[in-house]
């Protein structure tokens, strides 16, 4: 149950992973999903480019102004032997500066014509790399992942009849989670803040979590499968062993998806059935779809009591929320 920030970066690093069209929408302004420090490390480099451009070019208009004030001097020099060589002098000196300004602003224009182009290439550079590094879902800063939202009202809240909760039915506290068992951030949710949620506030019945799916399929090729497979496991009353299965192993390929239903005892022949069939396809992709009507872009979101919270922070942020919560 762990909520991809050019967000932790957990005191600066990322703490959500946008839905990849938030991404590619917010990265056109903040990508994504928030692409600022990209942004500065795009710019140190073009300031990089242009320096070498002008070093490496700088260095010729310079020269070629001194080189060509060189050989017209001599004329100019010949130019005291009479009235008609003193003109020809002053005309070729008027003629090398003329040719020395255009020979400089020709070099100036080649200049930083190469470095329009250096920058382009920079830029196409710096996409292919993000974009590569969303496809394997590796986090990369905050052009992948937003500055975490930690209070954010919600018009709605979840619809949770029917799901499993972990924690007391009477519980004061609802926490519902929109997650992908696929999504590193939502993992680091699992390891660091879940343990101290539910030994604080869970298991003393004052707060009760629920699941809910929101596979990001274009950055994690493996997460709608792995929703599916615990949908199934829900049916046999095992979605939660299912579901801590998935996060303590991080195995999800179709093979260990099954072999985890054996080893929790569920009925492997129905449970294959279902997962091969597709028969939680629909489930899952209602689920999705609810968070998006929702406000959901990223995960992990969460909604406590209605409210929403973006990504996987600290403890002590779920705690003063909850203790708002319990206060109200």
């Amino acid at each position: 149950m762990a909520d991809e920030p050019h967000h932790a970066h957990e005191s600066h690093e990322p703490f959500h992973e946008p839905h990849p069209e938030h991404g590619a929408h917010e990265s056109g302004g903040h990508s994504g999903e928030h692409g600022q420090p990209a942004s500065h490390e795009s710019h140190g480099h073009h300031g990089g480019h242009e320096h070498a451009a002008h070093e490496a070019h700088g260095h010729e208009p310079t020269h070629h102004a001194e080189h060509a004030a060189h050989h017209e001097h001599p004329a100019a020099h010949s130019g005291h032997d009479g009235n008609g060589a003193s003109s020809d002098g002053a005309y070729a000196i008027a003629a090398s500066f003329i040719i020395s300004a255009v020979l400089l602003s020709a070099v100036i224009l080649y200049a930083f014509g190469n470095l329009n182009t250096s920058i382009q290439q920079i830029n196409s550079g710096l996409l292919e790399v993000k974009l590569a590094a969303a496809a394997r879902g590796v986090p990369t800063g905050a052009a992948l992942a937003p500055t975490p939202s930690p209070l954010v009202p919600s018009a709605n809240a979840p619809d949770v009849a029917g799901f499993p909760a972990k924690g007391k039915a009477d519980a004061p506290v609802t926490i519902v989670e929109y997650s992908d068992f696929e999504c590193p951030f939502c993992q680091r949710f699992y390891d660091d803040t879940l343990p101290s949620i539910l030994s604080n506030y869970v298991d003393s019945g004052k707060a009760k979590i629920y699941f809910k799916q929101f596979p990001l399929e274009q950055l994690h090729p493996l997460a709608l499968k792995a929703a599916e497979a615990s949908e199934c496991a829900r049916d046999q009353n095992k979605f939660w062993e299912y579901h801590d299965k998935l996060f303590t192993t991080k195995q999800l390929d179709a093979t260990s998806l099954k072999k985890h239903a054996s080893d929790l005892g569920l009925n492997t022949v129905t449970f294959t059935s279902c997962l091969d069939g597709g028969q939680k396809t629909a489930v899952v992709k209602a689920q999705q779809a609810e968070g998006a009507r929702l406000g959901v872009g990223g995960t992990p979101t969460f909604f406590i009591n209605g409210k929403m919270v973006v990504g996987a922070l600290p403890f002590s942020e779920f705690q003063r929320e909850i203790e708002v919560a319990l206060a109200a």
